[in-house]
């Protein structure tokens, strides 16, 4: 917990910066970036979910020339459960044999302060290096079918019916911190926007540590 403190703290401080009176006047650049890719687990995570999805928005600063800056990220990676994991849980105990839940997701949100290097280029395409430290909140839960019975009223009667339901059987959260560093592809568009592809490794700082690798595609402007 005092090192997810830490890593909050660290990125409080960066946006507070960031955000200063003059702080915009002086940068040489900013470009805001929004992204949307896979999330491809590895390593423990690997053995736990399938592949996932991932989106991802912030923006790079510049204080001078570059080709060194700042970066500033919010990001949410989403995965299912895999099916191999959720046959080893049990959500009723007093039934024999293992009952499995239906379904199960886990989450990471994250908000993170890098470095990126991105060297001047005269043509279409660019390229550069980020790397740094973020705050991440992890989730899990799984989830069973069920029904529920009401009453549903058209313009001459009302009568009760089922209705199909999911409900949650467990969840659990935690705030942990992590490192990330990564390496993109840029091409020049109209007006100095660009599409970009990246991939970065993402590792957080757990007693099985998790990871993992987005691969998203994407805007700057």
């Amino acid at each position: 917990m005092r090192k997810s403190s830490i890593a909050v703290s660290v990125l409080l401080v960066a946006a507070v910066a960031l955000a200063a009176p003059g702080t915009a006047s002086a940068m040489e650049e900013i470009k805001l970036h929004f992204g949307i890719g896979g999330s491809i687990p590895i390593g423990n995570l690997g053995d736990v979910v399938d592949y996932g999805w991932r989106l991802n928005g912030g923006a790079a600063f510049f204080p001078s020339k570059k080709p060194i800056g700042f970066r500033v990220d919010v990001a949410l990676d989403n995965w299912n459960l895999s099916d191999d994991f959720l046959e080893q849980l049990d959500t009723d105990t007093t039934l024999a044999g293992i009952q499995p839940p239906a379904r199960g997701e886990a989450r990471s949100f994250e908000a993170t302060f890098d470095v990126i290097w991105e060297p001047e280029t005269s043509g279409f395409w660019g390229s550069y290096l980020t790397g740094g430290v973020g705050a991440y909140h992890l989730t899990a839960s799984v989830s069973e079918d069920g029904i529920i019975y009401a009453y549903y009223c058209d313009p001459w009667y009302c009568y009760a019916t089922a209705f199909p339901r999911q409900y949650r059987v467990g969840d659990k959260s935690a705030w942990e911190w992590g490192l990330n560093a990564g390496a993109g592809i840029t091409y020049q568009l109209l007006n100095g926007a660009q599409f970009y592809v990246e991939a970065t490794y993402q590792w957080i700082d757990t007693e099985q540590s998790v990871t993992w690798v987005p691969l998203q595609f994407g805007w700057r402007w």
